[in-house]
């Protein structure tokens, strides 16, 4: 898990901002958006909808940002995946 102070700068993309075509195969919207967002140093994290999960969203950390320096996380975790989702009861 990502801890990151109160003070830092974190920018949620939801669908309604996203560029057209930031979904597409060919990932040029989505490329274009984020070379964007790392030149500008808008904010340390940015967090944008997963294009295979809708629901879902992915955390980008800007290593260009000055804050990045203070966004720690904590020890991993063991992901615990059920057995069915492998065909296995």
């Amino acid at each position: 898990m990502l801890l990151v102070p109160s003070d830092v700068a974190v920018e949620l993309l939801a669908e309604d901002r996203l560029p057209a075509g930031w979904d597409q195969a060919n990932l040029q919207a989505a490329r274009a958006l984020h070379g964007a967002w790392l030149r500008e140093r808008r904010s340390a994290v940015l967090v944008v909808q997963s294009v295979v999960v809708r629901r879902e969203g992915h955390v980008l950390l800007n290593p260009q940002h000055p804050d990045l320096h203070r966004i720690t996380s904590t020890a991993p975790e063991p992901v615990l995946w059920d057995a069915r989702l492998f065909g296995r009861h």
